[in-house]
């Protein structure tokens, strides 16, 4: 009899350590060049057990209606399948943090080359300084927090209510998860519209890149800097051979990484 008791309790702990913990936020990502703003559907989905996560960038949509939800009905719909991510012929930036790894893996375009590469680099140190104000968020406290991240500065509202130090993009490193940040020039704003916390889900799952795209080249980010100065260089000389009257040609980056000086300067 204490034999099958002891099985039994084997195969309760079992089955516990077997589910998988998720919390899944849509963001909204809006990005503002001075004309009318463009809205990008993303989604962050969070491993709390395995200490990893995946930001996906959908695509074009609008600001979803769930942006107002409440507090009493924050548990909404589930966001869509992991499944879909692979849409559109694989062209949707996602970004992958390795948190016991302290790596992290990203999905996403390079100036000057038409194909998506999977990139890899140490998860950035990000030097956060918080501050006194505070925000509510679809029912949450938030607090901000200042920050300079490859020649930007943002300021982020983070919720120390949820015991998960991540966020949209590349951000994470705060005491919550951050439900909004945007750039102090106005150009960039992820905020998050929708949440579910604490999923017991089997179906939900992240699949490193490098084996759900297993023809992707993968490169280093000091590689993706490489490629990014010549890729510059040769969009600079192309515009001065077709400007004679040009005696020097200046391109300048607009995307949310603007220099990368912690990756050149690093050892």
């Amino acid at each position: 009899m204490k034999k099958i008791i002891i099985l039994v309790l084997i195969l309760t702990a079992n089955l516990g350590f077997s589910q998988n913990q998720y919390s899944e936020i849509k963001y909204y990502f809006k990005i503002n060049n001075g004309g009318s703003p463009v809205i990008l559907d993303c989604a962050l989905l969070h491993n709390e057990a395995a200490n990893k996560s995946t930001f996906i960038n959908f695509g074009f949509n609008s600001i979803p209606k769930e942006q107002t939800t409440k507090q009493n009905d924050i548990n909404g719909d589930l966001l869509v399948n992991i499944e879909r991510y692979d849409d559109n012929n694989g062209q949707k930036p996602e970004y992958q943090k390795f948190f016991l790894k302290d790596s992290l893996m990203s999905h996403e375009s390079v100036y000057g080359e038409k194909k998506y590469h999977i990139i890899t680099e140490k998860l950035p140190n990000l030097k956060w300084e918080i501050l006194n104000d505070t925000l509510s968020i679809l029912g949450f406290k938030t607090q901000k927090a200042k920050l300079n991240f490859r020649g930007r500065d943002y300021f982020a509202w983070f919720s120390s209510a949820i015991k998960i130090s991540d966020g949209p993009y590349k951000f994470h490193g705060l005491p919550g998860l951050i439900l909004k940040i945007e750039s102090t020039d106005g150009k960039f704003t992820f905020e998050a519209y929708s949440l579910k916390l604490n999923i017991s889900e089997d179906k939900l799952s992240i699949t490193s890149l490098s084996n759900k795209y297993p023809n992707k080249k993968i490169i280093t980010i000091k590689e993706k800097v490489s490629l990014i100065n010549e890729n510059t260089e040769k969009e600079r000389k192309f515009r001065l051979s077709n400007n004679p009257n040009a005696t020097e040609i200046k391109i300048e980056h607009s995307g949310i990484e603007l220099n990368y000086d912690d990756v050149i300067n690093e050892k």
